[in-house]
């Protein structure tokens, strides 16, 4: 992770362009990658870091999913998406001490944030034990992604893995709250290099897919 210190900004865009257009980022320690997305430049290298971002978020749902009992992951408030959201945002944040954490030890910090999350909606419910209800509210989404038995998430692992990259890509960053343009910081659009209609293009197609496969329509 040093290493990386030493070089220059275009060396640093060459190397992880060759890894992110070789779909070499499985075979790189996480923290590398957190501190190589860190390090590149915000604008022009939007497309690498939202890359390295969406398999940033993969690596670590895989890590922090198994850790957390279903009924956690049922609630509105998934402690393990929060975690993971909070993760992008101080990756993507250059000034975030968080950030800087990731790069010493991605797994550890990781598990350090999910625990506090955890802590946070133990107490939250000690304090307001009647805001939890037994009874489902009515989805405001054709699908309430927060809902979904094991089975339905198989299947969307198996569409998602089906679809292109970039497609791929547009609709987990869309899933992670990233909007297909922004006044400011980061979009789906300028992370992946093309136009916000083609972004939502893609989302649209893959949610499309998802659904027909669950048996739902739009």
């Amino acid at each position: 992770m040093d290493a990386q210190a030493s070089i220059s900004q275009e060396e640093l865009r060459a190397v992880w362009t060759r890894i992110v257009d070789g779909a070499g980022l499985p075979e790189h320690d996480p923290r590398t990658i957190v501190a190589a997305c860190r390090g590149l430049d915000h604008g022009p290298d939007a497309r690498l870091r939202g890359a390295m971002v969406v398999h940033l978020t993969q690596v670590a749902q895989q890590i922090l999913r198994p850790q957390v009992a279903a009924h956690y992951q049922n609630r509105s408030r998934d402690p393990v998406d929060e975690v993971v959201e909070a993760m992008v945002e101080a990756v993507l944040n250059p000034n975030s001490a968080d950030g800087v954490g990731f790069e010493r030890s991605f797994r550890g910090k990781l598990e350090k944030r999910l625990i506090d999350r955890i802590r946070q909606e133990k107490k939250r419910r000690d304090v307001f034990p009647l805001v939890e209800r037994d009874v489902e509210e009515p989805p405001v989404e054709p699908l309430d992604w927060n809902s979904l038995g094991p089975e339905d998430v198989t299947v969307i692992c198996s569409i998602l893995e089906s679809l292109p990259g970039n497609h791929r890509r547009a609709f987990l960053l869309h899933w992670k709250g990233f909007g297909f343009t922004a006044n400011e910081g980061e979009s789906i659009a300028s992370m992946l290099g093309v136009t916000p209609k083609t972004a939502k293009d893609w989302v649209t197609r893959a949610e499309t897919r998802i659904l027909e496969a669950l048996g739902r329509s739009r």
